[in-house]
């Protein structure tokens, strides 16, 4: 056999041995023992290997190995030096007696959150850290206490307030609106009233022949665009400083002057649209100096208007942005203060679909240094739109008593973190204010909705539970304690996260924003709290719900003198129908907080929600239905208890 043919595979057997189906056994070299006896011709069949070229390695690829290499190389060089660092330190530390002094310039900070530790210091290698364990370590005494097994001694508590009747009355209204295509007729049938009719309003771009709408006759002339062009430039400038600051989503340095220079941007008719229908003073006040069109049709051309571009950018070719999804949570806003119940489920769903799109395209870019670049600053708003959307389609599905699959959410959270700080908003020391408190409320919302109890809570928010464990209710309410402790010592209020909070330390708090953050904490632990009321008699979760009722009203009475725009009305009347439960509890100091908090908190919902006419304009909350009917609810569940005031 030569050389080529030893690269050369043969398959057995032979071809006449193949043919007829016999056993070859080879002999010789190219002959088998079969064809040797019968004397005929043997031949193998020979194959060779294919060879295929190797594909070259990409320039691309080539350098982005170097890269990874030199990148191993400066990690294995850094490490080298920590090692060699903490060795010596480590020597010389044997050798003395006395430990090295602590430099005066290092500082460490250690907080406790739900499942971890955070620490930031400015020590920079590990020889540094391993001398201040050294010498801190003879001041602190660890000991080591076992986890209480989640079912050790559980005992089964019974849920004995699935719903309040305010809550049953709001998903009652939101369920009876599901179906309805007409909010107004909806609403009348309802409030068994007859709101006052106001002429059909037409946006510019429609086609129809018809020439009744106050706001579109008034926009055919040149005098009247420009007035409408002020109020929107007002309604934006507004927002901005109201209820932007509020919840930041938008890093305003940026988007501020954008809605200024495109006024009849998608996102600036939605702004215009959302702060006409919230409860604004300063839009009662801006409505109160013009005498061109109502708060109502102004509020439903922009909202029309800002439906129309959404609708043309969704079904185009325009792909997911921050300005979709928020342009989509304002509508959102706008549909449920209209209680058209039906849009504000299509897009809150399309808010968080499109929010959820953008996570791979955006959460590279937060990680990124350079904080001040346009990608970081769509990156950080997308972060900030990502919370609220996912907590307005947590709250659509415990009003509406839909499935949620908490896990999901929780485990798609993951990487995100919570919103920062801007560059360009650290010199205004407001807005940096707001920003931080929009960043505690994003935790307490996490620690809420997205912990590892989180299906329970849900399931006990929802009134679904009949019973639920002692260690489980432990567990619920030890992660808003562990939320307390994280808040910065001057936003806390209160000796304790579960202690009597004295008027004089809300007084003190240097920013209603933090009390802001402080009456959502007391709101979510009492709403938690609250199914586990005894009928008669005291417990704990009976005292901890007088507790965080008596701390919201002091905190809204606080609210109300200095910012009367954050108070929503639901969570007052939430707040005002909970503690008309606590009047006739058996211990006389939940008894005395009941009666002194009804009387506070009706004396600011009277103030702040008086009227039932949806139409009129001196009340805050009578411009939209949504608060017209929530008021008006309250107003009849207040008669019932006349004698109790």
């Amino acid at each position: 056999m030569t050389d080529d043919d030893s690269k050369q595979r043969r398959n057995k057997p032979c071809e006449s041995c193949r043919t007829h189906r016999r056993r070859c056994i080879l002999s010789h070299q190219n002959l088998c023992e079969r064809c040797q006896r019968m004397a005929i011709p043997c031949y193998f069949k020979f194959s060779t290997k294919p060879t295929t070229p190797k594909k070259p390695i990409s320039a691309s690829k080539k350098n982005r190995l170097f890269q990874k290499i030199w990148l191993l190389e400066q990690d294995a060089t850094l490490l080298e030096a920590e090692l060699h660092d903490f060795g010596t330190t480590r020597r010389k530390l044997s050798r003395k007696q006395q430990p090295s002094p602590t430099p005066a310039a290092w500082q460490v900070c250690i907080q406790r959150l739900q499942h971890q530790l955070i620490m930031e210091t400015n020590i920079t290698n590990v020889a540094e850290l391993f001398t201040l364990m050294q010498q801190v370590s003879v001041h602190f005494q660890i000991q080591h206490i076992p986890p209480i097994p989640r079912h050790s001694n559980q005992v089964d508590l019974p849920v004995t307030l699935k719903v309040t009747p305010f809550e049953k009355a709001l998903r009652d209204l939101f369920t009876t609106l599901a179906t309805s295509s007409d909010s107004t007729t909806t609403t009348a049938a309802i409030t068994n009233t007859t709101p006052i009719a106001t002429p059909p309003l037409t946006p510019p771009s429609s086609t129809t022949s018809s020439q009744t709408s106050a706001l579109y006759s008034l926009t055919e002339f040149e005098d009247q665009q420009e007035a409408l062009a002020t109020i929107k430039l007002q309604l934006i400038d507004i927002y901005f400083a109201c209820q932007h600051l509020h919840n930041p989503l938008l890093i305003q340095s940026y988007y501020h002057g954008y809605m200024h220079q495109h006024l009849d941007d998608m996102i600036s008719w939605a702004t215009a649209a959302f702060t006409t229908y919230s409860p604004c003073i300063h839009v009662s006040d801006l409505f109160a100096q013009q005498a061109y069109w109502t708060r109502q049709q102004v509020g439903e051309f922009c909202q029309s208007e800002a439906k129309r571009l959404f609708d043309e950018a969704i079904f185009g070719d325009d792909d997911s942005s921050v300005s979709l999804i928020f342009t989509a949570y304002l509508l959102t806003h706008c549909a449920c203060f209209t209680l058209q119940n039906r849009q504000a489920h299509v897009y809150a769903d399309v808010a968080w679909q499109m929010s959820v799109e953008l996570k791979q395209t955006h959460v590279p870019h937060l990680t990124s240094l350079a904080h001040d670049s346009l990608a970081w600053i769509h990156a950080e708003v997308w972060r900030r739109l990502y919370t609220v959307t996912r907590f307005m389609v947590i709250s659509f599905n415990l009003v509406n008593d839909h499935r949620l699959d908490i896990s999901a959410l929780a485990a798609h959270a993951m990487g995100i973190g919570f919103p920062h700080l801007a560059p360009c908003e650290q010199d205004d020391p407001v807005l940096a204010d707001a920003v931080h408190a929009y960043h505690d409320l994003a935790k307490l919302h996490h620690v809420a909705f997205l912990s590892n109890i989180s299906s329970l809570s849900m399931r006990l928010y929802s009134g679904k539970l009949a019973t639920v464990g002692s260690n489980d209710l432990r567990a619920m309410e030890a992660r808003f304690v562990d939320f307390w402790y994280t808040l910065p010592p001057t936003h806390r209020l209160g000796s304790a996260p579960l202690a009597p909070l004295p008027m004089a330390d809300i007084h003190q708090c240097p920013s209603f924003r933090s009390l802001r953050v402080n009456a959502a904490y007391y709101l979510m632990l009492m709403s938690t709290l609250l199914r586990l009321m005894p009928t008669v008699g005291t417990d704990h979760a009976l005292e901890v719900v007088s507790l965080c009722c008596d701390a919201i009203i002091k905190i809204y009475k606080v609210m109300h003198a200095r910012a009367p725009c954050t108070i929503e009305l639901h969570w007052l009347i939430i707040v005002l129908d909970t503690v008309l439960l606590l009047l006739d509890a058996k211990d006389p100091e939940v008894r005395r907080r009941a009666k002194q908090g009804a009387k506070d908190a009706k004396e600011l919902f009277m103030h702040r929600g008086s009227s039932q006419d949806y139409c009129s304009p001196s009340p805050i909350y009578s411009h939209t239905l949504y608060h017209a009917v929530l008021a008006q609810r309250m107003h009849a569940h207040l008669a019932t208890k006349d004698t109790a005031f």
